[in-house]
């Protein structure tokens, strides 16, 4: 299966996982204390746990996928664009502070997956080996109980109990 995710440089010893998301971009009109405003907002909605955020356009790539590493999105498309209208809609009556009542113009929607890769690595002090979480985007890392979708994905997938 072939899906749309960030750029990222992959490690082959480590698996991963995909999470997925929906970028959509909008043009913001709304009027300001220093007059009429255009901007060219993008949005990205977590389709798993829902939750929409500003971002900068990411860059992506098309890469090959098994279908056993893409977490399925539990929102539909739908159901996310307009949590991303809401959470815009929000932003610029409250945060922007919009003298009227902003409008707004879908341009495009995109499916896209954010890369996960996931390991064991002996713990420090315990000596026990522990499942960590790595987002390569931003070199973050984690154990992987913090994240009991994922995890939960993982042991359904592997069989792990």
């Amino acid at each position: 299966m072939e899906i749309q995710t960030l750029k990222f440089e992959p490690r082959f010893e480590r698996q991963r996982v995909y999470y997925p998301n929906l970028l959509t971009v909008w043009t913001a009109s709304y009027r300001s204390v220093f007059g009429i405003r255009e901007e060219k907002v993008a949005l990205m909605t977590n389709l798993v746990k829902g939750g929409s955020g500003f971002v900068s356009s990411p860059p992506t790539v098309k890469m090959k996928a098994l279908p056993g590493e893409v977490l399925p999105g539990i929102m539909s498309v739908e159901e996310a664009e307009e949590e991303a209208h809401e959470t815009m809609r929000r932003h610029y009556l409250h945060k922007a502070r919009s003298w009227n009542v902003p409008t707004f113009i879908h341009h495009k929607t995109e499916k896209i997956y954010v890369p996960y890769e996931y390991f064991l690595q002996n713990t420090r002090w315990l000596k026990k080996e522990r499942m960590y979480l790595h987002e390569p985007v931003s070199q973050y890392e984690d154990r992987l109980k913090k994240y009991p979708e994922i995890e939960a994905f993982i042991q359904m997938k592997e069989g792990i109990s």
